[in-house]
């Protein structure tokens, strides 16, 4: 609860009240009243103009702004306000995210922004993706917070991990086409958006299809650095030798005809950021030697 008075000087006029005590009484009755809306929790705020003099005939006006805004410093308050109970926290980047169930038993996720402009960007990316099915339904959403369906499936990060650690190549290869068509289709409907944040947590694998589920990196750019991102993301975070993860890299080349030149550079910048792989260079030669012939080599590897 955050209730604040701020008196600041404001030019005469004429006749002003001499009744301080009035302007002092009038005072307290607004903050009692907020006090108990706040209980009631609801959002409160009153701008009024007072005015009034010394006993030295200087006249002084002042604006009173009383206001109360109820701030929320866990997810929990926020779903004891919507009748939710908050299962379990999900993230806890700067835009909180909780699991939660509603009044229905349905389960829902709630996230709370600190920045109005990625609330807007990202519910504008919601609504456009779930009417083509790739992404979570908004089912409320308010001044600074969503709710949205739960989509219960597989991170694609695990399916990833799973799939490298068994040789699992035509596993690879799906998780490839599967990831392509949520990319080919958010960036037909994002216009000039790209992703930026390509971890693959912020994926659920769900009867085959990919849906995105985190748009907070959100910014406008050229595409093929978010397929440099997916490359790196996949040398990097593989289970076992890197070269487990290039029937998928391999696949997603095929799916985006980018210049090969100009993904390569941009996930030698990826690669340089993350610090994960020492012999850079080494493996930039071999991302650039993948086609059919060579794939069975780096396999062996």
């Amino acid at each position: 609860l955050n209730s604040q008075l701020l008196v600041v000087h404001f030019k005469p006029f004429i006749n002003p009240p001499n009744n301080l005590l009035f302007i002092l009484v009038f005072t307290i009755i607004y903050q009692l009243f907020a006090i108990f809306l706040a209980k009631m929790r609801l959002f409160f705020k009153i701008d009024s103009l007072f005015a009034c003099y010394t006993k030295k005939y200087l006249i002084e006006y002042y604006i009173v702004r009383i206001e109360l805004e109820i701030i929320f410093f866990t997810l929990i308050q926020y779903g004891e306000l919507m009748n939710l109970e908050i299962i379990k926290q999900l993230s806890r980047t700067s835009n909180k995210v909780c699991l939660a169930k509603n009044e229905k038993g349905m389960s829902v996720v709630v996230k709370k922004y600190q920045d109005i402009k990625t609330l807007n960007i990202e519910t504008t990316i919601l609504n456009q993706l779930s009417v083509s099915g790739y992404a979570p339904k908004i089912i409320e959403m308010g001044e600074d917070f969503i709710i949205y369906e739960y989509i219960e499936g597989d991170l694609l990060k695990d399916k990833f991990l799973l799939y490298t650690m068994s040789d699992n190549v035509d596993g690879l290869i799906r998780l490839a086409n599967e990831l392509s068509i949520f990319l080919q289709i958010f960036y037909t409907l994002a216009d000039s958006y790209i992703l930026k944040d390509i971890s693959f947590d912020n994926f659920i694998i769900k009867d085959g299809r990919c849906y995105g589920i985190d748009y907070d990196s959100v910014e406008e750019g050229m595409q093929y650095t978010d397929i440099a991102g997916v490359i790196a993301y996949a040398v990097t975070n593989c289970a076992g030798s890197i070269y487990s993860a290039f029937p998928f890299i391999k696949r997603i080349l095929t799916n985006f005809r980018y210049q090969m030149i100009d993904v390569i550079n941009e996930v030698r910048i990826c690669l340089n950021s993350s610090k994960k792989i020492i012999n850079i260079d080494s493996v930039l030669n071999d991302l650039l030697l993948i086609d059919d012939k060579k794939n069975e080599k780096f396999l062996q590897k």
